[in-house]
């Protein structure tokens, strides 16, 4: 069977592993009902092992997308009953039920009263002032993670020994020499190392490009930034493809043609309910969704009660514009 799943219910599962330490978090994951002895699928788990023992907390999540009718109404019994009746035969030991549109008045007596199975009711609400300055510049980490996953076009400017120079496009499983002929590393793992250095400009630069085809390339000076990332100073060479002669790179420029929009964000509070209708802060969040070369990409920012802050994306594959 096909998981199910909505981009409300993606963006609490990347939440609670922020919110989540030496746990297991796990997105639409199977619990087995211990009466049919069917699997059953639940939205998010957060799994780990207490005194031995397994402890299994299910989040199960409801949207404006998952919601058929009355879109603009809170959720309450009717959506409370439906969850305690299918955990309860499930290895739930704390069920949390997350709204985007909140609850009702009457829903938290109704969690409480549902005794052999606890349930926190946690409403997603809207709150533009929840975070004190700019969200997107905390997310240039998220950014530049997506960019060092894509494939690259690499191209090298190298210095032969009698002085020339050339420049050439090498594929990234390229040999790396040092100066005495030995191979120390691939064109990937080059890579890897130089940009490394670049994560900040990179993921400032994906952020802040908007509405049209994007060739994103980065020069790089390998003498300064290999030294900067390693440590160690540059000497390194390379034979371009058709020539057997080391040639000593002495720069590299990283390219990638894109299609990247503007990422505007949701800022969001999530709010755990008491019975007397109080509240208490378990994150704040933020969330935009952009197309990056053809795929869907998510960004998602988090903000714990005690300020630790998190950010990372979700990509689906194809779905872009």
């Amino acid at each position: 069977m096909p998981k199910r799943t909505n981009l409300f219910q993606q963006v609490i599962h990347t939440v609670y592993s922020h919110l989540s330490e030496n746990v297991e978090v796990k997105e639409s994951a199977m619990l087995r009902d211990r009466g049919t002895g069917q699997l059953r699928e639940v939205d998010t788990t957060i799994e780990t092992m207490v005194a031995g023992h397994p402890l299994i907390i299910s989040v199960e999540c409801r949207s404006d997308e998952t919601k058929e009718r009355d879109s603009d109404r809170k959720h309450g019994i009717e959506f409370i009953d439906q969850m305690y009746a299918k955990h309860r035969r499930l290895p739930t030991h704390l069920l949390i039920l997350v709204s985007e549109k909140g609850f009702t008045n009457t829903a938290a007596p109704h969690a409480a009263a549902c005794t052999d199975l606890e349930i926190k009711l946690v409403s997603s609400d809207s709150d533009m002032a929840a975070f004190s300055d700019d969200v997107s510049s905390s997310l240039t980490g998220a950014a530049f993670r997506l960019f060092r996953g894509l494939p690259q076009k690499v191209t090298v400017r190298c210095v032969s020994l009698d002085g020339e120079t050339a420049e050439s496009v090498i594929p990234t499983d390229i040999p790396i020499f040092e100066a005495d002929g030995s191979v120390t590393m691939d064109g990937q793992e080059l890579v890897s190392k130089l940009i490394e250095g670049m994560a900040t400009q990179i993921g400032e630069t994906l952020l802040r490009s908007a509405g049209h085809k994007e060739k994103l390339v980065f020069d790089i000076d390998v003498a300064a930034s290999y030294e900067t990332v390693t440590g160690a100073p540059l000497d390194l060479y390379v034979k371009p493809i058709g020539d057997d002669q080391l040639r000593q790179i002495v720069h590299v420029a990283i390219e990638n043609r894109l299609n990247v929009e503007e990422v505007p964000l949701k800022q969001r509070r999530l709010t755990e309910l008491a019975v007397d209708h109080s509240g208490r802060d378990v994150a704040r969040y933020a969330y935009g969704t952009t197309n990056v070369g053809g795929d869907k990409v998510t960004f998602v920012f988090t903000e714990s009660a005690d300020g630790k802050r998190q950010s990372d994306f979700i990509v689906d594959q194809g779905k872009g514009k």
